[in-house]
């Protein structure tokens, strides 16, 4: 081993090297320095693993990773995580505090071995986070919990609480429900002029407000096993119904119920339609002639039933098909002019009775397909007048009328007679006339000559 010959007059710091170690200067004395024993307290490097107290710290040079007890810490350049372990559930993992000078330590954040959280102030993360059971946040300035995520084996549920710890909106990962406190809004439904939105409120409401959706549905419910719309809502207030509308409680079988039904049905193949209002039979304050259904032309009532059967229309009611200009149709048309029109088959019987009038169970007038009537008691009339020739085409005048059914304009051809008639009220007036004055003259007459002179005086009233 040479012969140390450390140099005269060294200036601090100045270094001295012999048989493989350096020597430093320090002012009073020389220290020796191995490169690659020790670390310089400034600009130095340590190439392996630092350990303290044999396996209670250590520092990994290889991968960044810190173990100090049941804390690890894995890091890389771009990527690192921190570990904490316990044998048990009961204690936390970590735990934030803020200490203001003079105050005593707040802790403000926990994080559980549970996988429990709880923070007082705001989470914000650009990337994700993993919690095993419950995070719960609660504001300082609160005092109470205002959201709970938690985790159970069927699904994660999160809450959302007031200032006084009530539920306001609870979400179910469980089932997908949503349960909200209060009104729930869309877009703006407030009914402002040119705006769209829609809200559910607490107190039981849907409201629907839109600005271009006059011919479209703002409401719809859809049966997925037809493939369509079984109700639906159009924004102009139009609503259409795959099935019945019921209003009340109408039972048919009962005098107590009330109510009104639009039904809509497949009968056995027979598919119908129909509507139907009944009113309580046993509420006499309710009279017959309550209105179960009116019709209306703006303030005019133009259509209207009664409770008791009665309806009064303002315009003319038709039943069947009535073309005058067919003989296949069949029908009834009363006028609000005061004119019936009745029609039956051309092929008809003509002994077919199309009017009748029973008196009880007894008929008492009838009018045949063929005009003819026929009457069980005395007929009244101011006069009679009958046609002497009907078979003379020449003592007909032919006009036409033209009327509208349905929206069709019919035109029919009117046959008047205008040949000679018998005047029945003047001829009975006339022969009763002329045999009170044959009865006056037989009475007053002398002798034959006189009686001949009466009688042929008085038969020429006839």
């Amino acid at each position: 081993m040479a012969i140390l010959n450390f140099p005269n007059d060294p200036k601090i710091g100045e270094t001295y090297d012999e048989n493989g170690v350096r020597y430093t200067w320090e002012g009073v004395q020389w220290t020796a320095r191995n490169s690659g024993d020790y670390v310089e307290k400034s600009g130095d490097n340590m190439t392996g693993d630092l350990t303290l107290g044999i396996d209670k710290i250590t520092l990994n040079a290889d991968d960044g990773q810190i173990q100090a007890g049941y804390i690890t810490c894995d890091g890389s350049l771009h990527n690192g995580a921190v570990t904490v372990r316990r044998d048990n559930t009961l204690g936390s993992v970590f735990t934030g505090e803020l200490a203001e000078v003079g105050e005593a330590n707040e802790v403000t954040s926990v994080i559980y071995a549970s996988g429990d959280a709880s923070f007082n102030g705001s989470i914000t993360a650009d990337g994700s986070a993993t919690f095993g059971s419950t995070i719960t946040l609660n504001p300082p300035s609160i005092g109470s919990d205002q959201v709970n995520i938690t985790w159970s084996p069927t699904g994660g549920v999160i809450y959302l609480r007031d200032d006084s710890g009530d539920i306001n909106v609870t979400l179910s990962g469980a089932d997908g429900s949503a349960t909200f406190a209060g009104q729930i809004t869309s877009g703006v439904a407030t009914g402002s002029p040119n705006t769209s939105g829609a809200s559910l409120g607490p107190a039981g409401y849907c409201s629907v407000s839109h600005k271009d959706r006059q011919n479209q549905n703002c409401f719809t419910i859809i049966d997925t096993t037809l493939g369509s719309s079984t109700f639906s809502v159009n924004g102009n207030g139009s609503a259409e119904f795959a099935g019945p509308v019921e209003v009340g409680n109408r039972v048919f079988g009962s005098d107590t119920n009330y109510g009104a039904r639009i039904q809509l049905a497949d009968g056995g193949g027979q598919q119908y339609g129909g509507f139907y209002a009944q009113s309580n039979g046993a509420n006499s304050t309710a009279p017959s002639n309550l209105t179960l259904f009116e019709g209306r032309d703006g303030s005019d009532i133009t259509f209207e039933v009664k409770a008791s059967g009665a309806a009064t229309c303002a315009g003319n009611i038709k039943s069947g098909i009535l073309n005058i200009n067919s003989s296949t149709t069949t029908g009834v048309n009363c006028y609000n002019s005061g004119e019936i029109y009745q029609q039956c088959l051309g092929n008809s019987s003509d002994s077919l009775e199309v009017y009748r009038i029973y008196k009880g169970t007894t008929r008492v007038y009838s009018i045949r397909a063929n005009g003819a009537a026929a009457f069980s008691n005395t007929v009244s009339a101011s006069n009679l007048l009958v046609n002497l020739e009907p078979e003379n085409l020449s003592n007909y005048r032919t006009t036409s009328k033209t009327y509208e059914v349905d929206g069709e304009k019919q035109t029919e051809e009117i046959q008047d007679y205008i040949g000679p008639v018998l005047d029945v009220k003047d001829t009975l007036v006339r022969y009763e006339t002329t045999l009170k004055s044959v009865k006056q003259a037989v009475e007053e007459a002398q002798d034959f000559p006189t009686l001949k002179e009466a009688l042929l005086k008085a038969l020429t009233k006839i």
